[in-house]
């Protein structure tokens, strides 16, 4: 399923949020507005809770795959 970034809950969530194009982590990101800013740059995020835990992950959608803006896609 698809979600616009404003209103994917996970960003509410989530204490740290990891960019990345693959395998390996990129960028940590600590707020909402800079992950979304930077998504595009980047093939997935990763969302973590304050302890450190995995809590979910998206893989980004953009103009690149067809679509009209940026999108997340929470079933990879």
């Amino acid at each position: 399923m698809l979600h616009k970034p404003e209103t994917y809950s996970l960003f509410d969530t989530a204490k740290f949020i990891v960019g990345s194009s693959g395998d390996a982590p990129e960028r940590v990101f600590t707020d909402k507005a800079s992950a979304i800013e930077n998504a595009a740059g980047y093939g997935f995020l990763d969302f973590f809770d304050k302890d450190g835990m995995n809590i979910g992950a998206v893989k980004i959608k953009d103009e690149q795959d067809g679509l009209d803006g940026l999108y997340f896609e929470d079933s990879f």
